[in-house]
């Protein structure tokens, strides 16, 4: 029985994949642009809306793979969570989960991402502004994946998301990569206005992310029930390293994902996430 219910799922999974909706479809790709753009100008009118003195926050979530349910679940909770953090805040969310009838979000490609990263660096420009980018996907070593209706698009490497996330300049930014060989991407990515944690070593696999999970582990665990804007960076990373490292053991995974954090620096690793992306 067990035998027939996975391959049951998997040709469910292959006939989802080919009617699913597509960027290759015209009308799906212009709906896309559409979503896109409604979104990014929610984003303007907030920042336009909050004071001044007061920083917005600004929120970049991007599912990029349609083999797991659990990339864009890690999205909508990154957004629900940090929502909470700030009243001035903004959100830009693009997936690429398998639709079949309608497009509930913009499709995560580079072209999208790069228009992202670049349509919100003009609207923080001399503004007092936090950003939190998290990406959610299957990876390789300096390899993200974008996977769209079971088809696979250009990859986004370490120095492209280098070269979008310096379209934000100095804006105190929190990297969140939830996927495979993520700590690869961390050297290019380093800055000293950076926050980033990875799900797993450069070496090393991570976990939670077969098709119907509603969550990475890591993004589970670090946004779990345990979470407070009152915790401090680096206690926040290692209370999240050592869930990780427990759940993964009691589930006999091996060898360990060993997520890896880059924190700024100094007595900044100290600093609150309320302090960081608070108003």
């Amino acid at each position: 029985m067990p035998g027939l219910s996975l391959l049951s799922t998997l040709v469910v999974t292959l006939l989802l994949g080919a009617c699913a909706l597509s960027p290759y479809q015209p009308q799906w790709g212009a709906k896309s642009s559409s979503l896109l753009d409604e979104q990014l100008a929610k984003v303007s009118a907030e920042v336009a809306r909050a004071p001044a003195d007061e920083r917005v926050l600004i929120y970049l979530g991007f599912a990029m793979n349609s083999q797991s349910k659990a990339f864009q679940g890690d999205v909508l909770l990154g957004q629900k969570t940090f929502g909470a953090l700030n009243p001035h805040f903004a959100s830009v969310v693009l997936s690429d989960e398998l639709q079949t009838s309608e497009l509930t979000y913009p499709f995560a490609t580079q072209a999208t991402v790069e228009k992202t990263f670049t349509e919100v660096g003009k609207l923080v420009k001399g503004r007092r502004a936090a950003a939190v980018v998290l990406i959610s996907t299957h990876g390789d070593v300096d390899f993200l994946s974008i996977n769209i209706a079971k088809r696979y698009f250009q990859p986004i490497r370490p120095f492209e998301l280098a070269t979008w996330l310096d379209e934000l300049g100095e804006t105190p930014t929190l990297v969140i990569l939830s996927a495979c060989y993520s700590g690869s991407f961390i050297n290019a990515l380093k800055s000293p206005n950076r926050v980033i944690f990875t799900a797993a070593a450069a070496d090393r696999s991570s976990f939670g992310c077969t098709f119907e999970s509603r969550n990475t582990y890591f993004v589970e665990t670090l946004l779990g029930s345990d979470f407070s804007g009152q915790l401090m960076l680096q206690p926040w990373f290692a209370q999240t390293r050592k869930a990780i490292d427990a759940k993964e053991k009691s589930l006999g995974l091996s060898p360990p994902s060993n997520p890896q954090a880059s924190i700024l620096g100094g007595t900044a690793s100290w600093m609150t996430v309320q302090t960081l992306l608070g108003k």
